[in-house]
């Protein structure tokens, strides 16, 4: 009996220092310095077209978009934006920016003051932040640009 005990114990005392490793924080493994310069060069070392167009703001090409990236601190935010041509401040226009906007939470759509249509997607980064999740943003972003043309092209009939 005493060796189910012994065994027992030991198995908790794995269980808690296994629990213990994947419970610490994922950022402090593998936080690394990324401020404005070290994101624009790993960017372009992913092939990335960009442009430094200001102390913190990228200018990054793809075939079919244009998305300024700005970095505003070590731990402030990021922000990634595009401004789409071709669309009218119309109340059409306000309904279809409103569905596309309930249905996705990681960007916003709108008209700015301009009435220009804008997407944009902000990440405040205090706490650290991994080339991976400069990455998974660049992807999500520019999965919002193409969802955002598609719905203006199907409810417009474009």
């Amino acid at each position: 009996m005493s060796s189910r005990y012994g065994l027992i114990s030991a198995a908790s005392m794995f269980l808690a220092m296994l629990v213990s490793v994947l419970t610490v924080p994922v950022a402090s493994a593998h936080d690394e310095d990324l401020n404005f310069t070290t994101i624009e060069i790993f960017l372009r070392a992913e092939g990335y077209d960009l442009t430094r167009i200001s102390d913190e703001t990228l200018r990054l090409k793809t075939s079919n978009y244009v998305v300024l990236i700005v970095v505003k601190g070590k731990d402030g935010d990021i922000s990634y934006i595009s401004f789409l041509d071709g669309y009218d401040l119309t109340k059409q226009n306000y309904e279809i920016l409103n569905r596309f906007n309930h249905k996705n939470k990681f960007g916003r759509a709108y008209f700015d003051k301009d009435k220009d249509l804008v997407l944009q997607m902000d990440r405040n980064v205090a706490g650290g932040m991994t080339q991976e999740n400069i990455l998974s943003d660049m992807n999500v972003f520019l999965s919002l640009l193409k969802q955002l043309s598609k719905v203006y092209q199907g409810e417009l009939g474009r």
